[in-house]
């Protein structure tokens, strides 16, 4: 599988940042950092990060069960990430046509 050299660069400085023998500790942050650039974690994906951390595709497999972040499906484009974050400081502003106060987001999906 291949990566943006950006990514690869960030897999190879995470490795080194554990010592020899602990690199099975670099596979969560691997698997967000991937799932980020690729949309989720699919079986090839699996099997890069257990080839690059030193484990099997179970363990692998297990950890990503486990982390409800990580996930096997690309998520909708319509999730809470992309939509739009309003909040007024009271109810009584909002409910005279009043705008909130705070407002997060772009307003735009993707």
């Amino acid at each position: 599988m291949t990566f943006s050299p950006q990514l690869e660069a960030r897999f190879e400085k995470l490795l080194k940042s554990y010592p020899e023998g602990r690199q099975r500790a670099a596979m969560v942050p691997m698997l967000l950092y991937a799932q980020d650039e690729v949309g989720s974690v699919s079986d090839e994906l699996i099997e890069e990060v257990a080839r690059r951390v030193g484990v099997t595709a179970l363990q692998v497999n297990e950890v990503l069960s486990y982390y409800s972040m990580l996930h096997r499906k690309p998520l909708g484009s319509t999730t809470c990430r992309s939509a739009p974050i309003s909040v007024a400081c009271s109810t009584t502003a909002t409910s005279c046509g009043n705008t909130p106060a705070k407002s997060w987001g772009s307003g735009t999906r993707k």
